[in-house]
């Protein structure tokens, strides 16, 4: 089959001034009034988007993402920045690492989620277009941004065909285990004309790691039943060395939100849900969609899902779901387990969480975009309180909104976030700029 890049991408999901009052606002240290606006990192002039965020050791931000270059392909591209909101000019090229032609199609390629491992290697999973179809890629570099020739195929992994059906593997979420060992979530095509979710494990050298599922493999079909696709959004691993994905899949008439638990060695954990996965819909009222798009462990070893849900109006909203460690849903969080939230923006449309972390003050921190009253999106930020409730000492009552980023007036939205040790938040995505094109966007946040 073949597949058009687009932005948003079919699994990206469905789709896609700063408020003043208590926290929430933009640092003036940080960039231009604590935005940084960022395009052209391919050479192309056109499109670059921001679709993972963390910070290392030295408090340096880095970004993984795409940007389109001359012949209008997606390239891989890692941007680190200066705590000031500069290009560290130590890193890649002037700041800017830029990598196409991955699996060998010399065409897009695309960076997803970033980690960086115990030992300050930098850590990318996403895909790449091999001539064919889509594979899925883990990318790994030194600190300085050259590629770390200690793993896989001189600091690159390729894999295809984990499903069985001879077609496209994404990679989305990334992370690292106790043993620096590499596990990526995402969806392969299977033989049956559809999705399954994958977990991959690596070795720290780049080699499949035996020991997991099936020769360093994990599949898995149909957990809502509807035997069609399954996607893995998000993956974490907990102080238990428990694995946890988060992500959907179709029940037969539209998509339920998923939570998968696997023991260390790739086994559904029985302990959790029933047999190892829990299945929501309906979050939000609505009987469609119910989208899984991040997931976090909080101290007590709660299950945090962010995503969107459709509301009973047809459009969707931003929802948070807290679960027990046995997969229950946590009835002391919000109604019964579950926070919703539509019109951040103030538009009557579209919220969606894309992305959740929790804070040093176990205050959770969810962005993602909101649709405001002109019809585009504004990138958004919610705030809330352990119990649920949205904190109001930030934003605008819990909620901070931001258009406008690359100066065209039109879309912007967070893709992912992360905190400093300061508690300040940082997000990345996108924004429409004055060319009708979109910029990567970094917005750093005060508590």
């Amino acid at each position: 089959m073949k597949w058009k890049f687009m932005v948003p991408s079919l699994f990206s999901t469905l789709i896609f001034g700063c408020s003043s009052g208590g926290g929430g606002n933009s640092p003036q240290t940080f960039g231009n009034n604590g935005v940084v606006v960022h395009d052209s990192a391919a050479g192309g002039n056109s499109e670059d988007v921001g679709w993972s965020i963390t910070i290392d050791g030295q408090g340096k931000i880095l970004v993984a993402g795409h940007s389109k270059n001359a012949s209008f392909n997606e390239d891989m591209v890692i941007w680190r920045i200066n705590a000031d909101g500069t290009l560290d000019n130590s890193f890649g090229n002037n700041g800017v690492v830029v990598h196409n032609g991955a699996a060998g199609g010399n065409s897009n390629d695309r960076g997803t989620s970033i980690v960086i491992d115990s030992n300050g290697r930098i850590v990318v999973a996403g895909y790449s277009f091999n001539g064919s179809n889509i594979d899925m890629v883990i990318w790994r570099y030194n600190p300085d941004g050259t590629l770390d020739n200690s793993f896989g195929n001189n600091g690159i992994v390729v894999h295809d065909n984990a499903a069985g059906g001879n077609d496209n593997d994404w990679g989305f979420s990334i992370t690292t285990d106790s043993q620096n060992r590499v596990l990526v979530t995402g969806t392969s095509f299977n033989a049956s004309n559809n999705y399954d979710m994958v977990i991959w494990r690596y070795n720290s050298n780049g080699t499949l790691d035996n020991t997991f599922g099936n020769n360093g493999v994990v599949v898995h079909d149909s957990a809502a039943g509807g035997n069609g696709n399954d996607i893995g959004s998000s993956i974490v691993v907990d102080s238990n060395g428990k694995i946890v994905v988060a992500g959907y899949s179709f029940n037969g008439s539209d998509n339920d939100m998923v939570v998968w638990r696997f023991n260390a060695n790739g086994t559904l954990d029985n302990s959790f849900g029933n047999n190892g996965i829990v299945v929501h819909n309906s979050a939000a009222g609505g009987n469609g969609d119910d989208i899984g798009k991040s997931v976090a462990i909080d101290s007590s070893g709660k299950v945090l899902v962010t995503g969107l849900s459709k509301n009973i109006n047809g459009d969707y909203d931003m929802v948070v779901l807290r679960f027990n460690a046995d997969g229950t849903l946590d009835n002391s969080f919000g109604n019964n387990g579950i926070v919703v939230h539509n019109d951040a923006s103030g538009g009557n449309g579209n919220d969606r969480g894309y992305s959740i972390s929790i804070d040093s003050q176990g205050k959770i921190i969810v962005t993602g975009n909101s649709m405001n009253s002109n019809g585009n999106d504004d990138m958004a930020v919610w705030k809330l309180n352990a119990d649920g409730s949205l904190d109001n000492t930030f934003g605008n009552s819990g909620i901070v909104v931001h258009n406008n980023a690359g100066g065209g007036n039109g879309n912007d939205g967070g893709y992912s976030l992360t905190i400093d040790s300061q508690g300040k938040i940082f997000v990345t995505g996108y924004s429409l700029n004055g060319n009708n094109d979109l910029d990567m966007i970094v917005w750093k946040l005060t508590p």
